[in-house]
């Protein structure tokens, strides 16, 4: 019973994890494109997603590559209601407020970035000798 218990805390302290991970690194992604003067919302989604979908791997105590392609598959769609439609920023004179699918594009290449990273086959050191 005790090793069911701490299993589900696991369980709930990861998926905590996920959520402050998307917060913290979505809010530091939209202030480094400040500092550096672009546009905040793809910047903001790529370090998000990236971040969502490394720390699911990460923190998750089983089935680390399941959650972590389930992950990067719910948060494209859950992206895709969030940024669609997305319109260019003032800023950019020639194309301000046209239509765009570049902060959707951006984002679910964090995540794929992430995803791929996740996935690749690790070395041991076994193997390296």
């Amino acid at each position: 019973m005790e090793k069911q218990s701490e299993t589900m805390t696991q369980w709930i302290v990861a998926i905590f994890s996920v959520f402050g991970a998307f917060f913290l690194c979505g809010i530091g992604g939209s202030l480094i494109a400040s500092i550096f003067g672009i546009w905040e919302t793809p910047v903001a989604g790529f370090f998000a997603a990236f971040s969502v979908v490394a720390m699911a791997y990460l923190a998750m105590p089983s089935h680390k590559k399941e959650v972590a392609i389930g992950t990067f598959i719910i948060g494209c769609f859950l992206a895709w209601i969030i940024l669609e439609p997305s319109h260019y920023p003032e800023s950019y004179e020639l194309r301000a407020y046209q239509a765009t699918h570049l902060p959707l594009l951006i984002t679910a290449a964090g995540g794929l970035v992430a995803l791929i990273i996740c996935l690749a086959p690790m070395r041991t050191n076994k193997e390296n000798a």
